[in-house]
């Protein structure tokens, strides 16, 4: 199956439990969808220039000053919610658990993390330029030498893990499904790898900027015209 196109310009998106669609544009405006064959929906109240959606359906963001938001007030009958809450901190890049935990990194790649009601932040080792928490609470992200990292140590009783361990390839962005892990390198090419095994990564027909992993075994795409494409991983 090659990748096939819907309409619209994004520059960012990410992918809830339900299939729907968030995502930013050139002007950080922001944009909901409700799948495949919804339409887009613009949002207002805050301007931003990534986003991410949780399992658990929550929705973070930074602006492009990197302060952090939060939507609030998602639900079933309210799938947009009802309004944006500023978090403290100053992120450029955040990614949401299911469990409510929010990981990020900074302008100079420090990370940190937080439960979404907390309000402290929690420093952890390492630098990374770019960061993924999947579906079933794994942590991968990339550094500014697009090395590859997942955290070790992770469980209930110590959700921030325990250290970093890198993994085989080069990318400049990733996404972390429940087992698949896709992601992009410096030329555009298109990755993805069974976890954090021993597995090499099998390379994808097509060129993107940006790749989002869904639970529906779907992975949704942005290439360089910041046009927006969608892949059954099925297939691959």
């Amino acid at each position: 199956m090659a990748w096939q196109k819907i309409d619209g310009l994004l520059t960012h998106l990410s992918v809830g439990p339900q299939g729907e669609l968030w995502g930013t544009n050139r002007e950080n405006e922001v944009f909901y969808r409700t799948g495949f064959y919804g339409a887009w929906q613009k949002i207002e109240g805050q301007n931003l220039k990534m986003i991410d959606v949780g399992p658990n359906g929550l929705v973070v963001g930074c602006s492009p000053n990197n302060s952090i938001y939060v939507r609030e007030n998602i639900s079933q009958h309210v799938p947009i919610g009802t309004g944006w809450m500023k978090l403290n901190g100053s992120l450029k890049y955040v990614s949401m658990g299911a469990d409510g935990r929010i990981w990020g990194v900074n302008s100079s790649n420090s990370i940190y993390t937080r439960g979404i009601y907390d309000q402290k932040w929690t420093s952890i080792s390492g630098k990374l330029r770019r960061i993924h928490v999947s579906a079933n609470g794994k942590i991968w992200g990339v550094n500014s030498s697009n090395t590859i990292y997942y955290r070790d140590g992770i469980t209930p009783e110590n959700p921030i893990g325990e250290s970093w361990t890198s993994v085989s390839g080069s990318l400049t962005h990733l996404c972390a499904g429940n087992l698949e892990v896709w992601g992009v390198n410096s030329s555009g090419k298109v990755f993805y790898r069974r976890g954090s095994g021993d597995e090499s990564w099998r390379k994808i027909p097509g060129k993107m900027k940006l790749v989002h992993c869904s639970p529906a075994n779907v992975v949704w795409g942005i290439n360089s015209s910041d046009e927006i494409f969608f892949y059954d991983s099925t297939s691959s």
